[in-house]
């Protein structure tokens, strides 16, 4: 055998042009790995339906957290108007309130509150409002806020008159709106509680289709002269 015939069969053993051999890919060494991406292609599509189900589920997740963690500091369980009836204002205390407001990556809105520091007594009464617009040019969106409260043990003293959280918020697109909450913290709240951050978060609930204005559905009538009223 010729030294040409010997470095053929060689390369051929090794597989140096690069080629695949019956779908596999060669090593240097000569050994050779399986080109089949069925498992990267199933990790993938695990990976994504895992996401989709996370992102579909997170506010009923949210709640169910809430609920068993706090149950005092959800909407879901503490959604309902608190009379405001024989209430005494502790004056000699203060309570420092932080506002918090964050938007789920899902729905497109601006969300912020309008104050983000307030000082109250407890059992005195406390408006704020927070400042949402709808972010999307064509589709009208309905949102739904939940709350959480730090320090969890603050949330059973939390009162509510009126709340943008007891219901589904709609909002046209580019609409905006100022969402009002009117509060007042039990004057029973612990005296070691200070400080109480007050953190809202909204989720989208669903897209509403809205109806598309046909081109000349509005346009005036047009009235036209018959045959008979341009013969001269």
């Amino acid at each position: 055998m010729t030294d040409d015939q010997k470095d053929q069969q060689a390369a051929e053993k090794l597989d140096l042009t690069g080629k695949t051999t019956n779908g596999v890919l060669p090593y240097a060494d000569g050994t050779h790995v399986a080109t089949d991406h069925t498992k990267l292609l199933k990790f993938v599509g695990i990976t994504l339906a895992a996401s989709f189900a996370l992102a579909w589920g997170s506010i009923p997740l949210y709640r169910i957290i809430c609920a068993k963690i706090d149950p005092g500091g959800s909407s879901s369980q503490n959604g309902t108007v608190s009379e405001y009836t024989n209430v005494t204002v502790d004056e000699s205390r203060e309570l420092k309130i932080r506002f918090s407001a964050t938007v789920n990556s899902e729905l497109p809105w601006e969300f912020v509150p309008t104050e983000y520091t307030a000082t109250v007594h407890p059992g005195e009464k406390r408006l704020t409002k927070f400042y949402s617009k709808n972010l999307s040019y064509a589709d009208t969106i309905v949102g739904k806020g939940v709350y959480d409260i730090v320090p969890p043990e603050a949330a059973q003293y939390f009162k509510k008159i009126e709340c943008f959280c007891f219901t589904e918020q709609t909002l046209a697109p580019s609409e905006s709106m100022d969402m009002p909450l009117y509060f007042w913290f039990d004057p029973d709240i612990p005296k070691h509680i200070t400080n109480i951050t007050l953190s809202y978060t909204f989720f989208k609930v669903k897209t509403v289709d809205t109806p598309v204005e046909k081109a000349g559905d509005n346009a005036p009538a047009v009235e036209t002269a018959s045959a008979a009223q341009i013969s001269p």
